[in-house]
């Protein structure tokens, strides 16, 4: 592991290599390229890991030098970095972003909702429980729309309503009236609302 300053040295270091020292803007892809064509990968690995046991543990886990100076700036550990790339591949930024927002253990359980952190949040704000927010989704819903309709709806139920073309305010009118969807979409389509749809059932 490294240390806090090391750490801190390694990120300045790559910034200065990404960016022109004099414009403050980054670099062409042609000009990094160039830059990194004159220094090899044994450069490289021994440039950013000079210790040899450090060194030799992210040579395990990874062959690019420059994918481990990126992930070894986000992490700082070798083995932890890889389970990040399990899960995102070369996305460092995406690596970076998750990895800002929880832990690898967490992520590989949130990425069953989503890989985009945002949407993530938004299903765990508005449901809070993973696996429910999971349901819902399977369902074909959103977050906002399954903060609505899990007030009086299972996922397998809300979503069979929908299917018969009803929103959540008629679809509860017609549940609390007594209805299946299949039932109500009958009598709504003979133009009966859900009370008068009750009372005529009854005679």
């Amino acid at each position: 592991m490294m240390t806090n300053l090391k750490f801190l040295l390694l990120k300045y270091k790559i910034l200065l290599e990404k960016f022109d020292t004099k414009t403050k803007k980054p670099l062409p892809i042609k000009k990094r390229k160039k830059l990194k064509l004159e220094q090899t990968d044994e450069d490289l690995w021994e440039k950013y890991f000079p210790d040899p046991e450090e060194r030799a543990e992210w040579q395990e886990h990874f062959e690019d030098p420059e994918l481990a100076i990126e992930l070894y700036s986000i992490t700082g550990d070798a083995s932890e970095a890889y389970e990040w790339y399990e899960l995102f591949g070369d996305n460092t930024s995406k690596i970076s972003e998750w990895h800002s927002y929880c832990s690898v253990d967490e992520a590989k359980e949130l990425i069953q909702l989503s890989e985009d952190v945002d949407e993530v949040k938004e299903w765990l704000n508005e449901i809070g429980d993973i696996d429910e927010a999971i349901e819902w989704k399977e369902a074909g819903f959103s977050p906002e729309e399954a903060r609505e309709w899990r007030t009086s709806f299972s996922p397998e139920e809300a979503k069979e309503w929908k299917a018969y073309g009803f929103g959540f305010s008629e679809a509860s009118d017609w549940k609390d009236a007594g209805f299946d969807p299949y039932e109500a979409s009958e009598w709504s389509d003979k133009g009966y609302s859900p009370s008068e749809a009750e009372e005529a059932k009854e005679k």
